[in-house]
């Protein structure tokens, strides 16, 4: 996803897109962690904004 913010306030984004991890089994949970990087642009350092962690429970169809 890409984000403009030319006048280099603060702001909230958000997305309402989902997604599904299709994989594991049910009783089995695992752990699991999600980040958020800000890269730049103009080619400077990758920034980790977030991490979060998550036990996941599996997918069965």
């Amino acid at each position: 996803m890409k984000i403009n913010n030319t006048n280099d306030t603060i702001k909230k984004f958000s997305t309402k897109d989902d997604f599904t991890i299709y994989e594991g089994d049910w009783g089995k949970p695992y752990g699991a962690r999600f980040e958020v990087w800000f890269k730049p642009d103009n080619g400077g350092k990758e920034v980790k904004l977030l991490e979060k962690n998550y036990i996941i429970e599996g997918w069965m169809r």
